[in-house]
């Protein structure tokens, strides 16, 4: 009986302390192509580039590439050598990706559908103001824990059976 119960608290201690960390990171993220949100925001919204956000799961980083559809050239008054370099590989196909800001664990399931097309949700609840933003940021502006998601849930009285985003 006490092998049962050690293993379960080990087990509640090793999930909460992976789920108390799961939006963020201690190492900085740098964007290869510097994006400008706000610029983008003001004409467009999250949705535009973010595919996904309404109809599934994930919302979706694009790529340089996705960028080019609506960009002839290089975006900016002055585009630095560097940028102009990628954004020639951008439409031969072969631009770095942006890189992730928020990940969650494996074992957590988030659809951003439920959350923004069915709660409606505004995308500053979780991301901050990423849209005013003209440069990317290092970290993400928001640290999220499961505390979060939880309080959250509470608030809005839907579900906090554990079993509903862990899987």
């Amino acid at each position: 009986m006490r092998v049962r119960t050690l293993a379960i608290v080990t087990g509640v201690f090793l999930v909460a302390g992976t789920a108390a960390g799961f939006a963020f990171s201690d190492q900085p993220v740098a964007q290869a192509y510097p994006f400008d949100h706000a610029a983008h925001t003001a004409r467009a919204g999250c949705v535009t580039c973010h595919l996904g956000v309404r109809t599934g799961a994930r919302a979706g980083i694009p790529d340089l590439a996705f960028c080019a559809g609506c960009h002839a050239t290089a975006p900016g008054r002055e585009p630095r050598a560097e940028q102009q370099a990628l954004w020639q590989a951008a439409r031969a196909g072969d631009a770095p990706p942006f890189e992730r800001l928020h990940r969650l664990p494996g074992h957590v399931y988030f659809s951003h559908r439920r959350h923004v097309l069915l709660a409606a949700i505004a995308c500053e609840r979780c991301h901050g103001d990423i849209g005013a933003r003209s440069t990317p940021p290092d970290f993400p502006l928001v640290q999220l824990g499961m505390g979060d998601c939880i309080d959250c849930h509470e608030s809005e009285r839907v579900t906090t059976d554990c079993t509903a985003c862990h899987r």
